[in-house]
């Protein structure tokens, strides 16, 4: 959803008009039958994403007025789009990977915790905004690196918290349901079993296939067709998560 959100307020601030060029946007207007408001794409979009965000995960709307006054400082025109999306791409993964490495079993705290969650995951976001020496090296440079974006994006330490938050409670949900699924599981005969080991294999086989992963360039030979440019549209760059 806020893949949604990040290309509806390109489209909009860019008067973008070709709905390929956002594919999130695209399926999300399909899947909820948003009419295009005024003419202008990215419009109604907006607004009705930030709403689901707000009402089912209780996201303030400073946390959207910070991503508006981003993507309108660096995305000026369809070029700048490519380089911003990058760069945020880098800057989510450093600033997970880092908090994920500083707080580690904090993380795997029940949900019925997340009062305590919330606060740790604002402590260390300060410490990773303002602390200057870190034991480890790794640790230090990654720390640098984050507030590095930080600064060139323009979010704030509140922006970031909100962000950390939402995705390790977004991510609580996921085992629940693969916990469920295998419990059901168990109890089948020793048909479904022998199944659905053998479909565990078929995965396996596919997680690491022979044949290159079309996208960013990539055509079938034979095909005829011409070699796609990366970065056409933004389903190349899957940066906003």
């Amino acid at each position: 959803m806020t893949r949604v959100y990040f290309q509806s307020v390109i489209a909009a601030n860019l008067g973008i008009t070709n709905i390929r060029f956002v594919p999130d946007v695209a399926n999300f207007k399909r899947l909820f039958k948003i009419p295009t408001q005024g003419g202008r794409l990215g419009q109604a979009e907006k607004a009705a994403s930030r709403k689901m965000l707000m009402q089912d995960y209780g996201i303030s709307e400073s946390f959207f007025k910070e991503i508006d006054a981003s993507v309108k400082k660096h995305c000026r025109t369809q070029n700048d789009v490519q380089a911003y999306l990058f760069m945020y791409q880098g800057f989510s993964n450093d600033l997970m990977m880092l908090m994920g490495n500083l707080m580690q079993w904090k993380f795997r705290m029940p949900s019925i915790f997340k009062g305590a969650l919330r606060s740790m995951t604002e402590k260390t976001v300060h410490e990773v905004c303002t602390k200057t020496v870190w034991k480890k090296d790794d640790v230090h440079k990654t720390a640098m690196t984050v507030r590095q974006y930080k600064e060139r994006l323009g979010y704030s330490e509140q922006w970031m918290t909100e962000y950390v938050y939402n995705i390790v409670m977004l991510a609580k949900k996921e085992p629940k349901k693969t916990t469920e699924r295998s419990s059901k599981s168990s109890g089948g005969s020793s048909k479904k079993n022998s199944s659905s080991s053998s479909k565990s294999k078929s995965s396996k086989k596919y997680s690491s296939p022979s044949q290159p992963v079309k996208g960013y360039g990539y055509e079938p030979s034979g095909s005829g067709s011409k070699r796609k440019n990366s970065g056409d549209s933004l389903e190349d760059w899957e940066y906003v998560n």
